[in-house]
């Protein structure tokens, strides 16, 4: 009967998480990686390894899922999150097949449930990125793995390989966890697999293990040669990892706790596998399997360091090792507690994840992009503001808004604004600004708070008039048809021009049969020496999905060092596609706020 009640109760907390997470990918914004997902290999069709951007955020699998999803139904970001959306009750189902090996139902039932409340990880499952999928199909292969270790079957070790190919696929920050499980059934194969299934099971191995961990190897050794396994830092598993872990999870930056958890990870997972030894590798449970790739993945992160200076995976990256612990640490208990059976009261430590989701429950909100989140419902009042105006209007904010941002043109289908990155010495000359609490400057002597949203984003509006003072015009209208690389429409070494220019505007048609068109327009300044001193870019794909003529007007501040001698602003066709482009006219403006 407790068996029982602990399903039921399972069951009906997945489907509260599940009804949660349904209500997240449709009211929570778009985060700044998902807008890069976006632009990068969704909108621009371009996500296959080798053939696209390089770079560690192409989650290819997500890539490869959600494109179809936005040729059918659009950019709405519920079709952009679903396919990790509907992976959530596979993974919920695998949470608790793996956990019924659990021999004490007091112990089972808050192992499952950590599984599908732990707030930082469950999060993943309404955002369009890897990580999601990647758990669902992680906690696959545990499961199968569990299942060969018993019957030597080969069609349980294909499903292995199937899983954690679509789990690398997904999240290639798991490509350890893909080394572990090609040695271990190696070695399975080796001295342990039965003489009936030996043949098929070495071309199963070979052929659907082997061969795609070298492919894998060799993608994950090109984006090291190029600098991309950048994400993390490198001072100390435990600072780094476990630490953000808590961050992000907890909402604490202690270490007392990290290094404790540490400890009883380190001391859960040598006792499972000590005991998986001590049975000759016969057998095992789901505890034991996520044992050996939690420590492993532990000491694997720390010899990557020391042997190739990779940086110690960190929050995201390392989001993998929260569903290891809490399998690990569950049969831990249940392992101790059949000897001494007061031990498995210790499981309450688990409960602190579900209690932490409840603590940090919202529809507003990523844990990780907790400063910076661009709702529709922002985006809309500037709209409306816009609207009023005669004049191009500026809204500013931290570069890391300028993509979400573009999102919400592309999704809004109007002639939108492009976003302005904040410099400090042109912070005034921003109409609107745009900012999180946590990381706005101060603005209450010169700009009014006029609009609030779910997501505690804010939205000010400069008290005062802008004096312009004209300091240079595009003398006539310029004109390209064609698909050269570069267009100046702006080269200046004026001095004059260069010292008091603080606000471009600029005016133009534009028409291409390229979709999405991959023109940026660059503002850039340069020393003597050629030297970049100032570098600002407007991607037209950020500001509409196609061009067929439509008009873009805006305004622009500038920060121009004072060090620059040449200032330009150019055209740059990065694919060298056909287009079609009148420059209406090109400004340049000294901009005071009027006293």
């Amino acid at each position: 009967m407790t068996q029982i009640l602990n399903r039921n109760i399972f069951a009906l907390t997945a489907i509260l998480v599940f009804i949660y997470l349904i209500i997240r990918s449709i009211t929570v914004p778009i985060s700044h990686d998902e807008a890069a997902t976006f632009f990068h290999y969704i909108q621009s069709n371009k996500f296959v390894p080798y053939y696209t951007l390089w770079d560690a955020n192409n989650h290819f699998l997500n890539s490869l899922l959600v494109y179809p999803l936005y040729k059918i139904f659009g950019s709405d970001l519920f079709w952009l999150r679903l396919p990790n959306l509907i992976l959530f009750p596979l993974y919920a189902l695998f949470a608790y097949k793996l956990t019924t090996e659990i021999k004490s139902n007091l112990v089972q039932l808050p192992t499952s449930i950590a599984l599908i409340t732990a707030p930082f990880l469950i999060e993943f499952f309404a955002q369009s990125r890897g990580y999601g999928l990647s758990f669902a199909f992680l906690l696959g292969a545990i499961y199968y793995i569990n299942a060969f270790i018993k019957s030597k079957s080969p069609r349980h070790q294909l499903l292995i390989w199937v899983f954690i190919a679509l789990t690398v696929m997904a999240n290639m920050s798991l490509m350890n966890t893909f080394l572990m499980i090609l040695g271990g059934i190696f070695l399975l194969l080796l001295f342990k697999g039965k003489k009936n299934f030996s043949r098929s099971n070495w071309v199963v191995f070979v052929m659907f293990g082997l061969i795609p961990f070298v492919f894998a190897t060799i993608y994950a050794l090109d984006m090291k040669e190029m600098g991309l396994l950048y994400y993390g830092l490198g001072d100390g598993f435990v600072k780094v990892t476990v630490k953000s872990l808590f961050r992000f999870g907890f909402d604490t930056e202690s270490m007392t706790l990290a290094w404790m958890a540490t400890i009883i990870g380190l001391i859960a997972s040598v006792s499972l596998i000590a005991a998986f030894a001590r049975k000759h590798f016969n057998f095992a449970n789901a505890g034991m399997i996520a044992a050996v790739f939690l420590l492993g993945n532990a000491l694997g992160s720390i010899l990557l360091n020391f042997m190739m200076d990779v940086n110690f995976p960190e929050d995201r990256i390392a989001i993998y090792f929260l569903p290891l612990f809490i399998l690990t640490f569950g049969y831990f208990v249940d392992h101790v507690s059949t000897k001494y059976r007061k031990f498995k009261w210790t499981v309450v430590l688990l409960v602190a994840f579900p209690i932490s989701m409840l603590a940090q429950l919202n529809l507003g909100y990523t844990l990780g992009w907790v400063i910076y989140p661009v709702s529709i419902d922002a985006y809309d009042y500037f709209n409306a503001e816009r609207e009023k105006s005669d004049t191009p209007l500026i809204i500013s904010g931290d570069r890391l808004l300028s993509m979400s941002w573009g999102y919400h043109n592309v999704r809004a289908d109007i002639m939108g604004v492009p976003f302005a990155e904040d410099w400090r010495d042109t912070f005034h000359l921003s109409d609107y600004i745009l900012c999180h609490p946590m990381n706005c400057v101060k603005t209450e002597a010169d700009y009014d708070l006029v609009f609030e949203d779910e997501s505690n984003m804010k939205i000010y509006k400069r008290k005062a008039d802008l004096n312009l003072t004209p300091i240079f015009e595009l003398d006539s209208t310029l004109y390209f048809n064609d698909d050269f690389e570069y267009h100046n429409i702006l080269d200046t070494y004026n001095d004059t021009v260069i010292r008091n220019a603080n606000i471009l505007e600029v005016e133009i048609k534009v028409a291409s049969p390229n979709i999405p068109l991959n023109t940026e327009i660059i503002i850039t300044s340069s020393n003597p020496t050629n030297n970049k001193l100032y570098y600002d870019i407007v991607p037209l794909k950020w500001i509409q999905n196609s061009w067929d003529g439509q008009t873009l007007h805006f305004r622009r501040p500038v920060s121009l060092p004072a060090e620059s001698e040449r200032f330009v602003v150019y055209f740059w066709n990065i694919d060298k596609v056909q287009q079609e482009i009148t420059v209406i006219n090109v400004r340049l403006y000294h901009g005071e706020v009027v006293e």
